[in-house]
């Protein structure tokens, strides 16, 4: 951990170590390369599941189930940007590569936010008990190089980099 100046005067930065966070959205279908640049402070991501579209319940072609985020026009103002046939179909694309690998998309997903150095913790706004239990497992999954690739040639253009 590196200490961050802080008002206090000179040296105080090396007397006190300092704690510092940033809450980010940061997802496998909204990346921010910013987050690869700020050194020492940890980010706490939040939606890494992209409001539920990365967990492969929305299905190209189809309306969200009633009860559904999306479904919900108190909820889904988020969601809109990804609720598009080329990304919901790209997603699942995605599921299949995370079922060849021996995991859920959710668990893909998030071990693709939480491999980052720089990543201290994800928000996962999970409803269910068995939600959290699930993908818990994520910080168990290593994505190898190869998987990192597929990933990448699945979601093409449906990435956004947000600065």
């Amino acid at each position: 951990m590196k200490p961050v100046p802080l008002a206090g005067g000179p040296g105080y930065e090396e007397r006190l170590p300092v704690f510092c966070g940033a809450r980010t959205t940061f997802q496998i279908v909204s990346r921010m390369p910013c987050i690869e640049s700020r050194q020492g402070i940890g980010q706490v991501v939040f939606s890494p599941l992209s409001q539920g579209i990365l967990t492969g319940k929305y299905k190209p072609g189809q309306p969200p189930q009633a009860g559904t985020r999306a479904a919900d026009p108190n909820l889904n103002t988020f969601m809109h940007d990804l609720m598009h046939e080329k990304t919901l179909t790209a997603v699942q694309h995605l599921q299949t590569l995370a079922q060849q690998g021996g995991y859920s998309l959710p668990q893909m997903a998030l071990a693709w936010v939480l491999r980052k150095q720089i990543v201290s913790a994800a928000i996962i706004g999970a409803t269910r008990p068995q939600q959290v239990e699930e993908n818990a497992k994520a910080g168990e999954i290593t994505l190898t190089d190869d998987i990192l690739h597929h990933i990448d040639e699945i979601l093409g253009e449906e990435v956004t980099y947000t600065p």
